[in-house]
């Protein structure tokens, strides 16, 4: 006796599956080059974002130290929260760092990053900070959103804010 199937048979079920396996790689290859090029079309993959670096690193530290002592010209002006940026004008997606010091507030309080966009109301940025180290704090963002955008640091406790500082995206 012959368990074999007939040699017809055995052709249509390779047939079959040589059909399905060049079937599936048609249809992958059309959604692969498909979603390749809808990525590359709305510009999703020219987003190049810099590594995030330590956030105790030897030149920002120094920086921090020098901006609070300029500004403490006057006892009146000691009390007064200040903020820094590091660069005025950054690429969208290019990070950059809000810094400065709340004299009167304790160590530990929360600092609320908050943005305006050409004179609007004040929204509350994605991102919070502490105070530490007898007053200073000191944050990195990122924004994809141009145009000049205006920051400023709210603490929440107290409902006291810095000065603002405008940064120009794009």
């Amino acid at each position: 006796m012959n368990n074999e199937p007939p040699a017809p048979k055995r052709r249509r079920a390779r047939s079959f599956g040589a059909t399905f396996v060049f079937l599936g790689l048609v249809i992958g290859g059309v959604l692969g080059l498909g979603g390749a090029a809808l990525v590359s079309a709305t510009g999703i993959s020219k987003v190049d974002l810099p590594p995030i670096v330590a956030p105790t690193t030897p030149a920002p530290v120094a920086e921090t130290e020098d901006e609070p002592a300029p500004a403490a010209t006057t006892p009146a002006d000691q009390l007064e929260p200040t903020i820094n940026t590091s660069k005025e004008r950054v690429q969208p997606g290019e990070r950059f760092l809000l810094s400065g010091a709340f004299p009167t507030s304790p160590d530990g309080q929360v600092l609320q990053v908050e943005v305006r966009d050409g004179g609007g109301p004040w929204d509350d940025f994605p991102i919070q900070t502490q105070v530490r180290d007898g007053g200073i704090y000191r944050t990195e963002l990122y924004t994809s959103r141009t145009g000049e955008r205006e920051f400023r640091v709210t603490n929440t406790a107290t409902g006291e804010s810095s000065p603002t500082v405008k940064v120009n995206i794009g």
